[in-house]
């Protein structure tokens, strides 16, 4: 008995482990890049406003402050291409919350492998190019409205990064590392069977 104990208590915490590794995240915050790069991603995110509307005057819409990092595009007759995981200021967001995540989040609370399988985790929940990034805040409706970085308002622009929302099966899906989960099942099954 002592033992299907210790195999099920092991498989808890393998399981857990599999969980937690998956929910590594950063509280970077886009604003915390120099002025100069702020500066140079707005430009970007206005000349790609401007290219997926055809032109300035199919955007009508199209702005972005580089001080709050809030942007906006909108069309006149049509809509805009560049999926939104790939927008200059949603990458670039993505992109430093990676860089955070990596190397200072990891380091900063985990030890030994722990870090690198922390490292990888958070490479899985930032896949900024491949519309993999966790949900962006910055996109508003005027130049001079302050975006809920955190999503803490419940703001409209919810989703996986690219404007979609997921569903709470997906976010399951993505919660979990399943080859771990697997893994892990497979060493309890494999414990049950010395039973």
């Amino acid at each position: 008995m002592q033992t299907s104990t210790l195999l099920l208590t092991t498989a808890a915490l393998l399981l857990s482990g599999a969980i937690d590794a998956q929910n590594v995240t950063s509280d970077w915050q886009i604003t915390s890049r120099d002025n100069a790069t702020r500066q140079g991603v707005c430009s970007d995110q206005i000349q790609r406003c401007m290219i997926d509307c055809g032109g300035s005057a199919n955007s009508p819409k199209n702005f972005c402050n580089p001080t709050t990092m809030g942007w906006g595009c909108g069309c006149g007759n049509a809509t805009p291409k560049t999926p939104k995981y790939l927008w200059p200021v949603t990458l670039s967001e993505c992109n430093g919350k990676l860089e955070d995540c990596i190397n200072n989040v990891c380091p900063k609370t985990k030890t030994g492998a722990d870090v690198i399988t922390c490292q990888t985790s958070c490479r899985s929940t930032y896949g900024c190019n491949e519309g993999k990034a966790p949900a962006t805040h910055l996109e508003v409706n005027d130049v001079n409205e302050v975006p809920d970085y955190n999503g803490t308002k419940g703001d409209a622009n919810k989703g996986n990064g690219n404007g979609s929302n997921t569903s709470p099966a997906d976010n399951l899906a993505s919660t979990f590392s399943w080859p771990a989960v697997a893994s892990g099942l497979s060493a309890v099954a494999a414990g049950m069977l010395l039973l």
